[in-house]
């Protein structure tokens, strides 16, 4: 079995439900993310264009990387068995349990520590979403799905649900096959059923609409012709991913550390 085979088994024995190789070259969604930076869709996410240059190539984050271990985790947790009342909320599926950040870290330091049982020397560096690299495109390049017109990664069996991290290794290996068709069609369930009217269009979030940015990242206050929108969405917002057909019969996920007590 070859290192790339082996790899991706252990990522499984992980606990990664997805994992693909992708050569670490220039990211393909440098330009787009740029004219989404120009239209001000980042809202008062300054570290989006703080660091957007570095963005464009995974070696602003490790300068000899060669590679790049793509891998997914489901998150996906059962629908909410009572409905919220007058002094409740609805809390998004990707922040129930323990911090995803820290879960994915820890999974990702012990496949880097095992490939350097493998290739002795190899250099790494394990990536969630706190370094600037564009995730997405390095999934999609390495086998594991495609975008959906809500912007979210899809994959054919579980859906969007899952959580995106990354290992880059200065290791020359053999890339995937990158996911080159969208299974989308004529839907636009996400973008008609978006309360706030986040998408200026297929494959183009307006962030500062998006319920997911009014209840976290902004630091003001909402706007009002924005608020009554909201609803009962107190942190984050899954209405997009809900809607979507791909969504319907996905599995939930098994990792432990995702579940409520």
């Amino acid at each position: 079995m070859s290192l790339e085979s082996r790899i991706k088994q252990h990522a499984h024995t992980l606990g990664f439900e997805l994992a693909g190789i992708a050569a670490a070259t220039e990211a393909d969604g440098f330009a787009h993310l740029q004219d989404w930076l120009a239209l001000g869709f980042a809202g008062e996410m300054a570290y989006m264009s703080n660091h957007a240059n570095a963005r464009g190539h995974p070696r602003s984050i490790l300068p000899a990387v060669r590679s790049i271990i793509m891998v997914g985790i489901n998150y996906k947790q059962p629908a909410d068995s009572e409905p919220p009342t007058a002094n409740t909320g609805r809390i998004s599926c990707y922040a129930r349990g323990r911090d995803y950040h820290d879960v994915m870290r820890e999974k990702l330091k012990a496949l880097l520590a095992w490939i350097q049982t493998q290739a002795p020397g190899t250099l790494g560096r394990a990536v969630i979403d706190t370094a600037p690299l564009l995730e997405r495109d390095y999934a999609r390049r390495a086998g594991l799905g495609w975008f959906g017109k809500n912007t979210m990664l899809i994959d054919k069996k579980l859906g969007s649900y899952f959580f995106l991290g990354a290992l880059l290794l200065d290791l020359e290996l053999q890339p995937d096959a990158p996911f080159d068709t969208s299974h989308c069609g004529s839907c636009t369930r996400c973008l008609d059923a978006c309360p706030t009217e986040a998408f200026a269009g297929p494959y183009q979030l307006d962030a500062r609409r998006c319920i997911s940015y009014l209840t976290i990242e902004l630091r003001g206050v909402i706007p009002e012709e924005l608020s009554s929108d909201i609803g009962d969405w107190i942190f984050g917002c899954d209405v997009c991913q809900e809607v979507c057909p791909w969504n319907r019969k996905s599995p939930l996920g098994v990792e432990s550390a995702f579940r409520l007590p």
